[in-house]
């Protein structure tokens, strides 16, 4: 009876090892799936940093468009009379 104890001790054991290599596994690699998602995030941040410089740059003129609309206001008051 000792030894079928023993031998039962043995194999939990083997299955607690066995479970945490698996445990480990799977630990790995949602690690891994973690650091390639927040390297693309990392990389598509900067990629929108680049692009909102771009767009800034392109509306730096609106400031203008009111004197453009004045003076295409007054344009037309002048081709009209």
């Amino acid at each position: 009876m000792t030894l079928a104890l023993a031998s039962d001790y043995v194999d939990f054991w083997w299955l607690s090892i066995g479970l945490g290599f698996a445990i480990l596994g799977v630990v790995v690699i949602l690690l891994s799936l973690l650091v390639s998602l927040v390297k693309d995030i990392d990389r598509n941040v900067k990629e929108l940093g680049t692009v909102a410089d771009a767009v800034g740059a392109n509306t730096a003129a609106i400031a203008g468009l009111d004197d453009v609309a004045a003076a295409a206001g007054r344009l037309r008051a002048n081709v009209e009379s």
